[in-house]
């Protein structure tokens, strides 16, 4: 637990009262200010709640008893305070220990992929590096790489894709940055509806300073020892949506395969050959029925200009208790083959 007087995470919700989605490092469900405070502290935090909502300036009050309160706005990629961060302390500079915050908004679509808007505070929290910060807006891939156990990635996500009018939701999710670093993002979820199409906005405070390390490494045992068999199998593994005609890679389970070229992670190029891409339906009904497949995949190669690399797969379903459309893709890591952009054979692979 922290040893601030008070940390709250206290969502800003249209035409309803202000909700308190996180305290001293752990979630909470949604809760009202004043069934979380009492007397001169909840009038005064609930002011300094209405002044940042305001005006979207930090605000500072110090009490009768000498306890300083701040209120920090935590902005949106719209601009706007989602959510205010209220955290208190014997004097100023204790409460300049207030845990990192973030907000984002998935933009959803019925026929296609979500897609995650961001402010630059969101992707140092999820841990993406700053090779690929170089969009606007970002695809599944950039946020559920970092997700570490695949039932908290698979209950997310199929959250994500099933919310509507009333969804919300709160809690934590362990995550394994690209430098390896593991930590705790407490997350609350909310679906709203906006002029410009229906959202589902997610609001991100930094718990790793209030977990048990010890405890992590248990949490993460299956997910370890997954990654080190696979990786010694010398395999790339993905999770990989299904329901729409081009698939999505929601997590490489060991590590993105640099051989695909970073302009595929981050969703600049396509990163298959045109004619495989044209292929995937097919393969996606013979996974279906069947409940695997195996084939041959190109995929872009980053060291040959606009060249291609053959490799093998196979595609398998993940539970169907558990999604219908999630499938596990294994990527044999030698290359079979290898095409310049003219379809001309440069390497013959075994």
């Amino acid at each position: 637990m922290t040893d601030l007087d008070l940390d709250l995470l206290v969502e800003l919700v249209p035409g309803a009262e202000p909700q308190v989605v996180a305290a001293g490092g752990r979630p909470r469900d949604f809760r009202r200010v004043s069934s979380v405070l009492r007397g001169q502290e909840k009038a005064l935090v609930e002011r300094l709640i209405r002044e940042v909502e305001a005006d979207g300036r930090p605000a500072v009050r110090t009490a009768d008893t000498g306890v300083t309160y701040l209120a920090a706005p935590v902005s949106g990629p719209d601009h706007g305070v989602p959510a205010v961060q209220i955290v208190a302390g014997t004097d100023l500079a204790d409460t300049t220990r207030a845990a990192p915050c973030a907000v984002g908004h998935w933009e959803m679509f019925p026929d296609s992929a979500p897609r995650l808007h961001v402010t630059p505070e969101f992707l140092d929290l999820a841990g993406v590096p700053a090779v690929e910060r170089d969009r606007a807006v970002y695809g599944p891939l950039d946020f559920f790489q970092r997700v570490a156990r695949i039932a908290d990635l698979v209950r997310l996500w199929e959250d994500l894709l099933t919310a509507g009018p009333g969804y919300r939701s709160s809690g934590s999710v362990i995550v394994r940055r690209t430098d390896g670093a593991v930590g705790v993002l407490l997350y609350a979820q909310r679906y709203l509806r906006t002029d410009s199409g229906p959202r589902v906005r997610v609001i991100l405070q930094d718990a790793t300073a209030t977990a048990d390390r010890a405890d992590l490494g248990f949490e993460l045992l299956d997910a370890t020892v997954s990654m080190a068999i696979t990786e010694t199998a010398e395999m790339f593994g993905a999770v990989v949506e299904s329901r729409w005609p081009a698939p999505c890679v929601l997590q490489w389970l060991t590590g993105y395969p640099k051989w695909a070229g970073h302009g595929v992670s981050t969703g600049q190029t396509p990163g298959l050959h045109p004619d495989d891409i044209a292929r995937i339906p097919g393969l996606l009904t013979e996974l279906a029925a069947h409940g695997i497949v195996r084939s041959t995949m190109r995929t872009r190669s980053r060291s040959l200009t606009g060249g291609w690399v053959h490799s093998r797969f196979a595609g398998r379903m993940i539970d169907p208790a558990v999604s219908g459309t999630l499938g596990l893709v294994l990527v044999h890591p030698e290359p079979i083959g290898i095409e310049d952009e003219a379809g001309n054979v440069l390497v013959e692979g075994g």
